[in-house]
């Protein structure tokens, strides 16, 4: 009986926890997208009738305007295209309007009948990171798309279409909570040990090339009172090349985990041999496998207008996956843990993929290549079409 009390008690305490969690999810999220979502829907009210529904001559002519917005500047224009126009809320930052910024709207409509045919919401400065909407009905339904990779599919919001455009993000986001996690999208995470890695991994490559920039004295040679000696018989020790040995040995010696870490990335001749490097560093790691909550791909040619989706790739045991699904996955895989890094390993590549999370906590990746950091443009630029990925934990 008494036994029975504690699992009892316990399992109450348990659901307490969770239940808190909860609460503090839910109010981080009311936080961010309070304080820190660019929401333009005022000025999306303003210009509702005279771009939004507008007709199709009167929103060609319609060019474009800056106005000020509770979200800061916002670029609203018109483009005309063949086959359909846009209406664009962009959210601008120093007088710079990105197309694809946090909280920017795109609207698609049809050049011959005017219909709105859908809309996008960037959940992200990154193309590849949106909300979908489009008609359904006398409703209007949603897709969530994070780094490419289909998050979820037909969430249903009552209203037309050209209601809910006008909607504040808020709404949307309070809607649509029942039936989708948003934290999933704006994680709101804690600091972890992935967070750890990308700080000191950033500290050495500003060391580096501090060091690589700072002017060298070179001093001149001076006679040697015991005679000239040949180089036959010059100290190894002195010798340019026991120097840099000996230099890359003291660096090895005082060298953080992380660089080890990112160093041993670097120099795997292949993926079975950075498996052995990783296990060295005492790290357990694993190579991805297709996840399992990818609803599919989405297939982008044009960023500002989304096309059908495709079936997300399986990981082949050779090649990986396809450079398209490789942020996706990432993105799947760190959901379950925020102390997840990723290797990256190719026929040309060797990467270091690790997850970041900004002030809010909201999650991209941050990628590092032979000492220095990259952008994904440098490894979408590259040699390799595929890659192999390597999974494994930061202990923080």
């Amino acid at each position: 009986m008494v036994l029975k009390r504690i699992t009892i008690f316990t399992l109450a305490l348990c659901l307490v926890a969770v239940a808190a969690s909860a609460t503090e999810s839910r109010a981080a999220l009311e936080r961010f997208i309070d304080s820190s979502f660019p929401d333009n829907s005022d000025i999306r009210a303003q210009f509702s009738t005279r771009l939004i529904t507008a007709p199709k001559e009167q929103v060609w002519a319609f060019g474009s305007k800056v106005q000020s917005s509770k979200a800061g500047q916002v670029l609203v224009k018109s483009v005309k295209r063949s086959e359909d126009f846009l209406v664009q809320f962009v959210n601008g930052t120093a007088g710079q309007f990105p197309d694809c910024s946090l909280g920017s709207y795109v609207i698609e409509r049809n050049c011959k009948t005017g219909y709105i045919l859908q809309a996008k919401i960037f959940l992200d400065d990154d193309p590849s990171c949106y909300a979908r909407l489009y008609p359904q009905g006398e409703g209007t339904k949603l897709d969530v798309v994070m780094y490419g990779a289909l998050v979820k599919k037909g969430i249903y919001i009552s209203g037309l279409i050209y209601h809910v455009l006008t909607m504040p993000f808020s709404e949307i986001v309070a809607e649509t909570g029942g039936s989708f996690d948003w934290g999933s999208v704006f994680k709101l995470g804690k600091k972890s040990a992935s967070a750890d890695l990308v700080a000191d991994l950033r500290s050495a490559s500003a060391a580096s090339q501090a060091e690589a920039k700072a002017p060298r004295v070179v001093l001149a040679s001076m006679p040697s009172p015991f005679g000239a000696s040949s180089p036959a018989t010059s100290s190894p020790a002195t010798s340019p090349q026991a120097t840099t040995l000996q230099g890359t040995k003291a660096q090895t010696e005082t060298s953080s985990e992380s660089e080890r870490l990112a160093a041993a990335v670097s120099v795997a001749s292949s993926a079975e041999d950075l498996r052995s490097k990783l296990c060295g560093l005492g790290f357990s790691p694993s190579e991805l496998s297709s996840p399992a909550n990818a609803l599919g791909l989405s297939n982008d040619g044009d960023p500002l207008v989304p096309a059908a989706y495709k079936p997300f790739p399986r990981y082949a045991a050779e090649g990986g996956l396809p450079l398209a699904a490789i942020r996706g996955a990432l993105y799947l895989s760190a959901l379950n843990s925020q102390s997840s890094a990723f290797a990256l390993i190719g026929a040309q590549g060797r990467i270091l993929a690790v997850p970041s999370f900004d002030e809010q906590g909201r999650i991209g990746f941050v990628f590092f290549s032979g000492g220095k950091e990259i952008v994904w443009q440098d490894i979408v630029g590259g040699a390799d079409q595929s890659l192999r990925v390597l999974r494994f934990e930061m202990q923080g």
